[in-house]
């Protein structure tokens, strides 16, 4: 991709430019082992209760009082300990949360809104860049065509 920009040439080849096949296939690779990795919550010590609440409504925020959270706070604690007959082991409160999509969903009584772009179409735009790549790379570094459909890039064109 030797050319000039504005007045500036610029010497650079594609594989200057672009990773090569591996590397991304590389980054596919682990970006499929993380989303498929199972996480394990419960810490080795055993099965831990516990329970989980958002409240809220239209109320604003800024109309709180100071130390908002300390009566919510106690509540929950005094309901903990008669429940389970045992001090709590910690407490994570706050006026602070936001509902994810679908707890929103449910509030405003509507089916919750998915992003459009999803792991099937990172992957593939991945695949697509790695097609190019490769015959960038192709091209540069043989007298091989480039194919003239990237998805064909990997493929033996003979």
């Amino acid at each position: 991709m030797t050319g000039t920009t504005g007045e500036h040439e610029v010497g650079v080849s594609a594989s200057d430019v672009l990773p090569d096949a591996d590397y991304l296939r590389a980054i596919v690779d682990r970006l499929d082992a993380l989303r498929t990795r199972k996480i394990d919550y419960h810490p080795a010590t055993g099965d831990e209760a516990i329970w989980s609440c958002q409240i809220g409504g239209s109320f604003p925020h800024g109309a709180l009082p100071p130390e908002a959270d300390l009566p919510m706070r106690a509540a929950v604690v005094a309901a903990y300990e008669a429940l389970t007959g045992q001090r709590d082991g910690y407490i994570f409160s706050g006026w602070g949360g936001q509902l994810d999509e679908s707890h929103r969903a449910v509030v405003e009584h509507r089916e919750p809104l998915y992003e459009s772009t999803d792991w099937a179409t990172l992957k593939s735009a991945a695949d697509a860049i790695e097609a190019l790549s490769v015959a960038l790379h192709r091209t540069a570094d043989t007298d091989t065509p480039a194919p003239t459909n990237p998805a064909d890039a990997g493929r033996d064109q003979s």
